[in-house]
C-alpha cells in the first residue's frame, strides 16, 4: 500500500561527505573525483533509473553528472561547506514503474527545478516492496547568464545599539517553511497520480497527532531491515512496526464507528454543485496545469504565467522561446476557463445558501473565497465573517503580488524608492551616452537590440517597483486599520510613516502610540 516517507538532509564537508561520492552512490555510475583522482563507484543489484533536470538558464554542462558535482566541489571553498541537499521519497507501490517515474519527474520539475535548482534524480527498486527515489539538489543558485550565484549575502543590522553582520540566504530553500511546503506538495502530487490511475489510497504529510488519530504511526523500515527479516534475523525496526500494527488493529472497530458518524455528518454538509461537463473540464485542466484547482492556486498560477511571460520578452528570439510563449498562452486560456467555471459554481452556491445577501457587490475572487470558507467551516457565514474573509483575501492577494514583484526579497520603502531612482538614472545615463532621441526613430534603429532590451528592462523594473509601493501602501493601510481602529490620524500618514508604525509593532511586539511619531 502507499506510504508517506519524505526525508531531507544536507550533504556537507562538515560531516566529511563528498558530492561526487553521494552522486555515484545514488546513480550507480562510476564518477571521477577530480580533486583526489579517485573513481567513486557503488555496485547496485538493480540499476537505478536516473535523470538530470535543470532550469533553462543553467549551463549545458550540468547535464553531465560527473562535471556537475565536480564543479560544485570546486566552487565551495570552505571546510564546512554545504554541497548539496538530498531528498529521499517513498513511491506509491500501486503505480507501475512508468507511472512512478513520471510522478517523480513531474514533482521534481515543478517543485525544485522551476525554483532554480538542478535536480539529480535516481529511482531505486532494489526492493520491489520499497520503491523510492533520491534527489540531489544544488544549493547554490545559477544567475540568468548561467554562472554560479551567491548562496547568501551579508547584511548589517543593529542589535542593542551595536552593528552586527548577518548572513541572509538569497533563495529561501533552507527555510523550514519551504521544507514543509515540499512535504505537503509531495502528498498532493502522489494523491493526484493515485486518483488519475484509479486507486482510492491516499497519503498525507501530516502526523498522526496533527490528524487527531489514535493509531500509532509505523516507522520507515528500509532495505536493511527487510533483508534481515527475509533471512530470519531479528530487526528492531520490524519488531516496532509489528507491535504498532497489533495495537492499531484494536482500534479498527472504533474507526468503523467514526466513519459511520462522518458519513452522517457529510450528508448535512454544504456541497458544491458542478455540472458533469464542468467536472470533466476541471479534471482535464488539473492534468495539464498539474495543480489542485481552487481560487488561491488559480491566482498563483496566473501570477506565475505573467512573470514567466515578462522574463521571456527579454530573451533572444528563438524557436525555444516561441514554444515557451505558446505554452504560456495555452495555460492562460485554460486558467481563464477554470476561473470562469469556479465563478459560475460560486454564483450557484451563493444563490442557494446566501439568497438574502447581495452577491453582486462582491468580486469573483471574493465570491470564491466565501464559498471556500463556508465549506471549510461547514456553516453559513455571518456578515462579520464575510467582511473578515474579504479583508483577509485582499491582504493575501497584495502579499502574493508583492512577493512576485520583489522576486522573493523583502524590501523596505526607502530601499524600493532608491531602486526606482537608480533605474531612472541608469536609463537616462544610457540615453544620454548613446544620444537616443525617442522622438527620432533614426537614433533608435542604429543601436544593438541588447542596449534597447536593457533600457526596456529598466523601465519594466521601475514600473514593478512603483507598483510594489502602491501594494505596500494598501497592505499597511489594512494593518493600521487593525492596529488603530479609532485613530483617524492613520489616514493622513505618509507611506514611510505607515511603515514606521507597522515595523515598530513587529519589532517591539506591541503597538506604539501615535505620539511616538514625534520622537522616533
Amino acid at each position: 500500500m502507499a506510504i508517506y516517507h519524505f526525508s531531507n538532509q544536507i550533504i556537507s564537508r562538515r560531516k566529511q561527505q563528498n558530492a561526487i561520492a553521494s552522486a555515484a552512490y545514488r546513480s550507480g555510475e562510476k564518477l571521477l573525483d577530480e580533486r583526489t583522482n579517485e573513481i567513486k563507484f557503488y555496485k547496485r543489484k538493480v540499476k537505478p533509473v536516473t535523470h538530470i533536470l535543470a532550469p533553462s538558464h543553467a549551463p549545458e554542462w550540468v547535464y553531465n553528472r560527473q562535471q556537475l558535482w565536480n564543479e560544485v566541489e570546486k566552487k565551495e571553498k570552505q571546510w564546512n561547506a554545504q554541497l548539496a541537499r538530498e531528498i529521499n521519497v517513498a513511491l506509491p507501490n500501486e503505480l507501475t514503474h512508468d507511472q512512478q517515474e513520471q510522478l517523480a519527474i513531474e514533482f521534481c520539475q515543478d517543485i525544485f527545478v522551476d525554483e532554480g535548482m538542478v535536480c539529480d534524480l535516481a529511482l531505486h527498486r532494489d526492493d520491489e516492496n520499497n520503491p523510492h527515489f533520491h534527489v540531489l539538489l544544488t544549493i547554490r543558485p545559477f544567475k540568468e547568464d548561467g554562472t554560479w550565484g551567491n548562496k547568501q549575502v551579508k547584511v548589517k543590522e543593529f542589535v542593542n545599539g551595536k552593528e552586527q553582520i548577518k548572513a541572509v540566504h538569497t533563495p529561501d530553500w533552507n527555510t523550514k517553511k519551504k521544507l514543509f511546503y515540499w512535504r505537503e506538495q509531495w502528498a498532493v502530487y502522489a494523491n493526484r497520480f493515485l486518483e488519475m490511475n484509479g486507486f482510492s489510497e491516499r497519503i498525507t504529510h501530516l502526523s498522526h497527532k496533527d490528524r487527531d488519530l489514535l493509531t500509532l504511526p509505523t516507522i520507515h523500515e528500509g532495505f536493511v531491515a527487510r533483508d534481515m527479516k527475509r533471512k530470519g534475523k531479528r530487526s528492531d525496526r520490524i519488531q516496532i512496526n509489528t507491535e504498532r500494527k497489533d495495537y492499531n488493529n484494536v482500534l479498527v472497530e472504533l474507526e468503523i464507528v467514526k466513519k459511520e458518524k462522518r458519513i452522517k455528518e457529510q450528508k448535512d454538509q454544504f456541497i458544491r454543485r458542478f455540472t458533469p461537463k464542468e467536472k470533466k473540464q476541471l479534471k482535464d485542466a488539473a492534468k495539464v496545469l498539474r495543480i489542485f484547482l481552487n481560487q488561491e492556486s488559480v491566482q498563483t498560477r496566473k501570477a506565475q504565467l505573467d512573470k514567466w511571460s515578462t522574463r521571456l520578452e527579454f530573451s533572444s528570439e528563438s524557436v525555444d522561446t516561441l514554444k515557451k510563449l505558446n505554452r504560456i498562452q495555452r495555460e492562460r486560456e485554460i486558467v481563464d476557463k477554470v476561473e470562469t467555471i469556479l465563478e459560475t459554481e460560486a454564483n450557484r452556491f451563493l444563490n442557494h445558501y446566501y439568497s438574502n445577501v447581495d452577491t453582486n457587490s462582491f468580486s469573483k475572487e471574493q465570491k470564491m473565497e466565501i464559498v471556500e470558507a463556508t465549506i471549510a467551516r461547514n456553516k453559513l457565514l455571518s456578515d462579520d465573517d464575510i467582511q473578515f474573509v474579504c479583508t483577509e483575501l485582499e491582504k493575501n492577494q497584495i502579499e502574493r503580488e508583492l512577493h512576485l514583484l520583489l522576486n522573493h526579497r523583502p524590501q523596505f520603502v526607502l530601499g524600493i524608492k532608491s531602486e526606482i531612482l537608480q533605474a531612472t538614472q541608469k536609463f537616462d545615463e544610457i540615453r544620454r551616452r548613446h544620444q537616443i532621441d525617442f522622438s527620432d526613430p533614426s537614433t533608435i534603429q542604429k543601436f544593438p537590440q541588447n542596449i534597447l532590451n536593457h533600457m526596456q528592462f529598466l523601465l519594466q523594473r521601475k514600473k514593478e517597483m512603483e507598483a510594489s509601493l502602491e501594494l505596500m501602501n494598501q497592505l499597511y493601510r489594512h494593518q493600521l486599520d487593525e492596529m488603530y481602529p479609532h485613530w483617524a490620524g492613520r489616514h493622513y500618514l505618509t507611506l514611510e510613516e505607515k511603515e514606521y508604525f507597522v515595523m515598530a509593532k513587529e519589532y517591539y511586539g506591541n503597538t506604539i502610540t501615535p505620539d511616538d511619531i514625534s520622537n522616533p
